[in-house]
C-alpha cells in the first residue's frame, strides 16, 4: 500500500464529514474563544502550539557538539460529535515543524516536518452494540543518530476495527453488567532516507478481545487477550547503528515473523472517594525459535489520588516487550509519577519516568551475550492564561541514558573465546549512552 494513498483516505473522509454535516445543519456560530466552533453537530477544535528554546542533544547520541536553537510549531484540529446519538466522530490532524536556528558545525540540519492524522467513526455508541473502524496515520521525521545525516522519514499508518457488546446500554464504568470488545487491526511502519541507515521496515497484525464485568458502582474484573503478527522486511543485511538496526553485513535476521499471544486478569475499583486503582497481570506465549526468549510474565498497573478536583496524583507500571530487527526483543519494565493541577489561572504538571531494558540475542554480533539500559526522564511544564484562548508558559526536559553489553572475546579481541573469556563488550554493541537537556517557552492557542 503506497504512503500517498494511506494518507489521502482519512483526508477524503474528514472531508465528507464536513461536507456532509455543514449542507445539512449549516455552520452554528462561534463560541467564546477557546471552546471551538460549532459547525451543525460537529464541534471544531483548532490550536496552534509553539516553543521556542534549545536542546542540548538532538541526535541524543552523546555528542558534544553543543546546544541548538530550536522552533517547534504544531497547528492541529479536531472535529467531534456528543457522545450520545446514533453516530459519533473523533477526528483530528496535526502538522508540526521543527526548525533548528543554530546548527553546531560538524552536524546536519535536522529541520524536518511530522504529520498525524486520524479518524475514527462510531456507530450506535449508546446501543447494545457498536461498531467502530478508524485510521490513523503518522508521518515522522526523526533526528538521525549520526551527526552528518540528514532526518529519516518514518510513515506509519494502523487501520483498526472494533465491535462491541453492552447489554446494559454503555460501556461506561458506572454502569452494572458486563460488555465485551473485539478489535483487529492492521498497521505498518516504513522508514527510508537515513544516509545508510537501513531500520527494518515492520508490519503488525493485532487482535483484541476484552470482557468487562462491572459487579459494583466503578469496580470492575476484567479479561484480555491479545494476539499479534509481527513481519520484518526480511533482509540479510544490517547498516547503523541503535536499537533495530546494527553495523556490517551478511546478518540475517531471525526473528522476521513472530506472533506473541498475551492472556491478562485483572479489574479496577475506588478504594476510597480518592484513590482509584486498577492492575492486570497476565502471561505471554511467543517462540523465536532457536533464540531465547523474553520473560511470560507481562503486568500494567495503575493509582489516580485525587488530592482535589484540579490536583492528582497518578502512578503507572508497565511490564512488557516489544520486537526489534537487531536485538529480537525487547523487555522492558516502565515506572512512571505524575502530579498535575490546575485552576482559572494556570495549567501545571511535573513527570517523572525510568525504564530498565533488557535485550535480546543480539543477531548483528551472536558473541553479545547480554544487552542492558536504563532511560530515565523528568518533565515539568507550567501554563499561565493570559487570556481566553491563550496559555504561556515554560517546558523543560530531562533524559538519559545509560548501557552496558557483555561478550565472549578471546585476549586478542578477535572475537573467538569460551566462557571464561567474557568480558566487557561495549566495543562489540553500540549502547548510545547520553544526557539531553530541553528548555522552550511555550505559547498555545485554542480557537
Amino acid at each position: 500500500m503506497g504512503s500517498s494513498l494511506v494518507i489521502a483516505s482519512p483526508m477524503r473522509l474528514l472531508c465528507l464529514v464536513l461536507v456532509v454535516a455543514a449542507t445539512v445543519s449549516g455552520a452554528g456560530p462561534a463560541l467564546a474563544a477557546g471552546e471551538g466552533l460549532r459547525v451543525g453537530a460537529l464541534k471544531v477544535d483548532a490550536r496552534l502550539g509553539t516553543e521556542f528554546g534549545f536542546n542540548s542533544d538532538v541526535q541524543a547520541n552523546g555528542g558534544s557538539g553543543g546546544s541548538v536553537a530550536q522552533l517547534n510549531i504544531r497547528p492541529s484540529l479536531n472535529l467531534s460529535t456528543p457522545a450520545s446519538g446514533l453516530m459519533q466522530v473523533n477526528a483530528g490532524a496535526g502538522l508540526g515543524w521543527r526548525q533548528y536556528l543554530l546548527v553546531p558545525d560538524g552536524q546536519k540540519d535536522q529541520t524536518a516536518p511530522d504529520f498525524g492524522g486520524i479518524f475514527a467513526l462510531r456507530f450506535n455508541p449508546g446501543g447494545a452494540f457498536s461498531f467502530t473502524p478508524s485510521d490513523q496515520i503518522r508521518v515522522s521525521s526523526p533526528p538521525n543518530p549520526a551527526p552528518t545525516g540528514g532526518p529519516i522519514t518514518a510513515v506509519s499508518n494502523e487501520a483498526a476495527a472494533e465491535f462491541g457488546f453492552h447489554p446494559g446500554g454503555s460501556a461506561s464504568k458506572a454502569r452494572l453488567g458486563f460488555s465485551a470488545l473485539a478489535k483487529a487491526s492492521y498497521g505498518f511502519l516504513q522508514y527510508s532516507n537515513g544516509d545508510g541507515y537501513d531500520f527494518r521496515d515492520k508490519a503488525v497484525g493485532k487482535g483484541r478481545g476484552e470482557i468487562r464485568y462491572n459487579f459494583l458502582p466503578r469496580t470492575a474484573a476484567t479479561f484480555v487477550a491479545t494476539v499479534e503478527n509481527n513481519i520484518f522486511e526480511q533482509a540479510t543485511t544490517l547498516a547503523g547503528v541503535g536499537e533495530g538496526s546494527g553495523e556490517g553485513s551478511g546478518v540475517a535476521l531471525t526473528n522476521i515473523d513472530t506472533t506473541p499471544i498475551r492472556l491478562f486478569a485483572g479489574g479496577e475499583t475506588l478504594l476510597s472517594a480518592q484513590l482509584e486503582v486498577g492492575a492486570e497481570l497476565g502471561t505471554a506465549i511467543v517462540d523465536y525459535g532457536s533464540l531465547d526468549k523474553p520473560s511470560a510474565f507481562v503486568a500494567n498497573a495503575h493509582a489516580t489520588y485525587y488530592l482535589t478536583r484540579r490536583n492528582t496524583l497518578s502512578f503507572e507500571y508497565l511490564r512488557d516487550f516489544a520486537d526489534t530487527a537487531r536485538y529480537s526483543w525487547v523487555q522492558y519494565d516502565r515506572l512512571g509519577v505524575k502530579y498535575a493541577t490546575s485552576d482559572q489561572l494556570f495549567d501545571a504538571s511535573a513527570r517523572v519516568a525510568a525504564s530498565f531494558r533488557n535485550f535480546g540475542p543480539d543477531q548483528q554480533d551472536p558473541l553479545v551475550t547480554e544487552t542492558t539500559d536504563v532511560i530515565a526522564s523528568a518533565e515539568g511544564r507550567i501554563g499561565f492564561k493570559v487570556a481566553k484562548g491563550v496559555l504561556a508558559g515554560f517546558k523543560y526536559v530531562f533524559e538519559t541514558r545509560a548501557g552496558s553489553a557483555t561478550g565472549v572475546v578471546d585476549a586478542d579481541g578477535a572475537g573467538v573465546g569460551d566462557s571464561t573469556d567474557i568480558v566487557s563488550a561495549s566495543d562489540l554493541t553500540k549502547i548510545n549512552e547520553f544526557t539531553r537537556h530541553q528548555a522552550y517557552f511555550t505559547v498555545d492557542l485554542k480557537y
